[in-house]
């Protein structure tokens, strides 16, 4: 799962104040790559559109 696999790089956490299983937290300050943190907002946005699109339809 992307979201187990995130946490085992430095700098990124479980969500405290989310389902830990599904929600991370990411350590903003020293960050090098903010491309990466933007491609899985983008991602993220994308996956729960869609879901929210579905949801409509219904």
């Amino acid at each position: 799962m992307l979201v187990g696999s995130l946490r085992m790089k430095s700098g990124f956490l479980p969500a405290y104040h989310m389902n830990k299983n599904l929600w991370i937290s990411i350590v903003l300050e020293g960050l090098e790559n903010d491309g990466m943190i933007k491609n899985l907002i983008d991602w993220s946005y994308q996956v729960t559109a869609a879901r929210k699109k579905e949801m409509e339809i219904d």
